[in-house]
């Protein structure tokens, strides 16, 4: 939701750096409408898939070219983290936040870190699944939406 609002927070913050990070907005848009759609079942025993689908595409698509639009006005105060790189090296990804806030990162942060994920690896307790199919969604639909996003960030299907 910060994406919404990157305008106000470096107003009030105009030093801040901002590490936002890229996944596939088809990915992404499954995960988020199943983790909305459950939440609202928590509530309620009438949660429209179909409504929350329609709902948070468009919603996550005002986000990104709100965020687009801002990184025009202060392109240098944004470092990007990709999702595979995220996952392929984690460490090297936190370096690289490390060395953009002109900071060492140390040698007793990054055991911990090492530690932390070795002890937390991915779908340590089992693995959701979720389709963007379930909440009324294909990928062409959700690829044409975000094409622009993908192209200025290199972002690839998964």
């Amino acid at each position: 939701h910060h994406m919404e609002h990157l305008d106000a927070l470096l107003e009030v913050f105009p030093g801040a750096l901002i590490v936002q990070t890229h996944r596939d907005p088809a990915k992404v848009t499954a995960s988020f409408c199943s983790m909305i759609a459950h939440g609202r079942g928590l509530f309620t025993d009438d949660v429209d898939p179909r409504e929350v689908g329609a709902e948070w595409l468009a919603r996550q698509h005002r986000m990104v070219t709100l965020a687009m639009k801002e990184r025009d006005r202060a392109p240098s105060q944004f470092l990007d983290v990709h999702y595979q790189h995220l996952m392929a090296d984690p460490i090297g990804e936190v370096r690289r936040v490390y060395e953009l806030m002109g900071e060492p990162l140390r040698p007793e942060a990054e055991a911990r870190m090492r530690r932390w994920l070795e002890e937390n690896r991915q779908h340590k307790y089992g693995k959701h699944s979720y389709r963007l199919e379930d909440f009324g969604l294909d990928r062409p639909t959700v690829d044409e939406r975000f094409a622009a996003y993908r192209e200025r960030f290199g972002v690839e299907q998964e």
